[in-house]
């Protein structure tokens, strides 16, 4: 059973959707949004995955042409509708201010921005509770947490689940009201912290089922465990139940046996994860995965949902590049963080990756500690793949003053706000090209640690970023 969030819409609240549709449409007679559209939207926002959708009354015929748009967002158990007249082109940073920058093409570019914007108090835009989802007065511990599981983003399924266990006097829905509370934002912040620490302190063991942390080490979130850091990959049958009763989405692997990549494939709860971490359990230890188990990985059809991979230390090589290369698109199409770190890596697999439209979607890409060198580095900066790169690593790469000037000219990089290139034998000309660059003018931060920049460069370079 999935429980939904849904509108429960009072006159007052259609009344006052209706003064933002007046005061959007103005006098116009063509490009007017209508209440049956605004209704449709906050639909669309709930059952969207990201929380957010919009739609406009129809594109304007130019920049002087004004459109009605409709943007609507939940964080939480809220649902903060905006109706506002847009000029240009139809999207919601021509209709609001404090929307600076809106990505057409990829809607989880924009999920920060909406809510923040939901997060601001203005005359244009109507924030609702949102109604606890629908269950039935003979639903049981099964239904209730069926219905946490199969819509992990959203706190009405775990504070109906909490109500029922408050019923029962089970100490977990305390526990899972506080940590929703707080992830909501609390005024009670530091006393709710307390409460949220004696409760874990005291029934975590019952709630783990005796789970150690030799086996598996566990980040509550919203009263339930979102972060698992396994640290016996072979163990993964004895977790089993623990992965059917946890809305896990984050999870690592933090060890030096090689996991079971043919059993790891069939694994249902897969599905829910948006981030999987496979870390070498200390420095020059082997890691859990081969290209062979890689590929198994990769063949598992469950991770499509999946927004970050991360391999540090697994020495997957060029092999497990070319890998990726051909079979990520299809395997990961929702991809947006790939970390391939200390992995063994060269030119001869990163020309080809670089060259790869699937990249194109990344927003952060980290190749550090390989063996790139410049005609790597090079590769990275001169793809034509179009880029919306926010943070780019690249430390440890030999990369020198060639590689530091050709990620200065890089046109796809012109959306960096964090550079990191530490121990890459850059000197002053370098950084120079680096901090004279016209497309890197976005940069927030710029790691340069363990290169030879000189007193002068180091002054220089603090005297832009702090």
């Amino acid at each position: 059973m999935k429980a939904r969030r849904r509108v429960e819409w009072t006159q007052s609240q259609r009344d006052a959707v209706e003064a933002l549709l007046t005061h959007a449409n103005g006098r116009r007679t063509s490009r007017l949004m209508t209440m049956p559209q605004v209704e449709r939207c906050a639909d669309s926002a709930l059952e969207h995955e990201l929380g957010f959708s919009w739609m406009s009354a129809g594109e304007a015929p130019d920049a002087r042409g004004v459109t009605s748009v409709c943007l609507c967002v939940v964080v939480g158990d809220q649902l903060t509708i905006g109706v506002a007249a847009g000029h240009g082109a139809a999207t919601p940073a021509n209709a609001w201010a404090d929307i600076t920058h809106w990505d057409r093409y990829r809607d989880s570019s924009n999920a920060s921005a909406c809510r923040a914007w939901a997060g601001r108090t203005r005359p244009d835009r109507l924030a609702l509770k949102l109604a606890g989802p629908v269950v039935s007065t003979n639903a049981t511990r099964a239904d209730l947490l069926a219905a946490v599981l199969a819509d992990p983003e959203a706190d009405a399924p775990r504070l109906v689940y909490a109500d029922w266990l408050h019923e029962r006097g089970d100490p977990r829905g305390d526990f899972i009201s506080i940590q929703c509370e707080l992830a909501r934002g609390s005024p009670r912040e530091a006393e709710l912290e307390e409460e949220a620490a004696a409760l874990l302190e005291a029934w975590s063991p019952q709630w783990l089922e005796g789970l150690t942390p030799e086996l598996v080490q566990v980040q509550f979130r919203r009263g339930f465990v979102e972060t698992a850091t396994v640290r016996d990959s072979q163990s993964l049958a004895q977790l089993e139940s623990f992965f059917q009763t946890e809305p896990v989405t984050e999870l690592v692997f933090s060890s030096s046996q090689t996991i079971d990549g043919e059993r790891f494939a069939t694994l249902e709860w897969l599905e829910r994860l948006r981030s999987v971490e496979f870390r070498a359990a200390r420095p020059n230890a082997p890691g859990a995965l081969s290209r062979e188990r890689l590929a198994h990985v990769l063949d598992s059809r469950r991770l499509r949902k999946l927004s970050r991979l991360a391999l540090r230390g697994q020495r997957v090589g060029d092999e497990g590049l070319n890998l990726l290369t051909t079979q990520g698109p299809k395997a990961l199409p929702g991809l947006e963080c790939l970390i391939l770190e200390d992995d063994a890596v060269t030119e001869k697999s990163v020309r080809e990756f670089a060259a790869n439209r699937w990249t194109a979607r990344f927003t952060e890409l980290s190749l550090a500690n390989n063996h790139l060198g410049v005609g790597g580095t090079e590769a990275i900066a001169d793809s034509r793949s179009p880029g919306h790169l926010t943070r780019l690593s690249l430390g440890g790469n030999q990369a020198g003053n060639e590689g530091a000037m050709a990620i200065a000219r890089a046109a796809r990089f012109k959306t960096l706000e964090s550079l990191s290139l530490p121990r890459n034998r850059i000197s002053s000309s370098g950084l120079d090209s680096l901090l004279d660059s016209r497309t890197l003018d976005g940069l927030l931060t710029l790691d340069l640690s363990g290169n030879p920049i000189g007193a002068a460069g180091k002054r220089r370079l603090h005297a832009r970023f702090g």
